[in-house]
């Protein structure tokens, strides 16, 4: 996380781990090279898969990807994460907030 705070800039880490952890969704690697050239893609062209089923979650990210774009793409699938769930729980549920 990047902030400016006082004219200061700051570069905070996020543990991406710890917030998937305290959202009970695994993080785990994952070679799509069979997948892409079964739907004919090209290579590299799947960078994450989140797939939940009986209260278990997990997000697949690409492991031939650079480090950088497998953090982004896991902080991507988290957010898509929240905000399913965000919607699921207005609307589904009839929370308000």
């Amino acid at each position: 996380v990047h902030m400016n705070i006082n004219n200061k800039d700051y570069n905070i880490p996020t543990n991406l781990n710890l917030i998937a952890n305290k959202l009970g969704i695994s993080i785990l690697p994952l070679d799509f090279s069979k997948l892409e050239e079964f739907i004919d893609l090209c290579e590299k062209e799947i960078n994450t898969l989140i797939m939940s089923k009986n209260n278990k979650t997990a997000i697949f990210y690409n492991k031939k990807d650079s480090f950088n774009k497998q953090r982004f793409c896991v902080a991507q699938g988290l957010v898509y994460y929240c905000l399913n769930l965000l919607h699921y729980l207005v609307h589904r549920i009839g929370l308000f907030l």
